[in-house]
């Protein structure tokens, strides 16, 4: 037996912070704004989702947040992800993970386009037997649609089903189906005592490391 593995991919994965904040800098700019953001700004602010984001890091520079954020994923698309985007021990941990014949995929409320080109970017869409992100009339985590959806395209068992992530969104929607979540502390979100958490990582390596032996038990 083997394990059916989702995982979150910012904050989990992928550190995107440094790529939001030149972004949304490139957008001030544009705009004549004298603002200038930092990543460690950013970092606090990117699990409560694109529009609140921005409008928490623009202030009075955010005009509309909605045309805002579809701007910022529009520039985002023409930025590539490459390793120095990568927690460590994030590219070795999934190649053994996948060596060790678990199933793995993406759960992200980051728009569906994003998490396959991110995905490709880094050539991890081989190892993905499926990749969920936001979609049109799709609940967003902490629903646990997205991790249905998951689940199913990568024809899986709750029952050997594991959750990943950062977030406390992913910790909640990890409670709603009923799976194990592991947590990773590396990242943006901060753990809730409203919902368990089976183990908290303080980077991948510790995760995959704790899933082998879980694995082996």
């Amino acid at each position: 037996m083997t394990f059916d593995l989702l995982f979150d991919l910012d904050g989990t994965l992928v550190d995107t912070v440094y790529v939001t904040s030149d972004v949304l800098n490139e957008m001030l700019q544009k705009r004549g704004s004298q603002r200038v953001i930092k990543p460690e700004e950013t970092r606090p602010l990117v699990t409560l989702g694109g529009e609140a984001m921005i409008a928490g890091l623009f202030g009075d520079d955010c005009i509309d947040a909605l045309a805002d954020v579809t701007e910022y994923r529009r520039l985002c698309l023409g930025r590539d992800t490459d390793d120095n985007s990568l927690f460590p021990g994030v590219r070795k941990g999934i190649e053994r993970l996948h060596a060790l014949g678990m199933k793995m995929a993406i759960c992200s409320n980051k728009p569906q386009n994003m998490v396959e080109k991110i995905m490709s970017d880094l050539g991890f869409d081989k190892y993905m037997t499926a990749m969920v992100g936001a979609r049109p009339k799709l609940p967003r985590k902490p629903d646990p649609a997205l991790l249905n959806i998951a689940l199913d395209e990568m024809k899986g068992e709750q029952k050997n089903c594991w959750f990943i992530g950062d977030g406390e969104t992913d910790q909640e929607a990890s409670a709603l189906l009923g799976i194990p979540f592991v947590f990773a502390s590396y990242g943006y979100g901060t753990p809730i005592s409203d919902f368990p958490i089976e183990v908290s990582c303080p980077d991948f390596t510790s995760i995959t490391d704790f899933l082998e032996k879980k694995l082996n038990a």
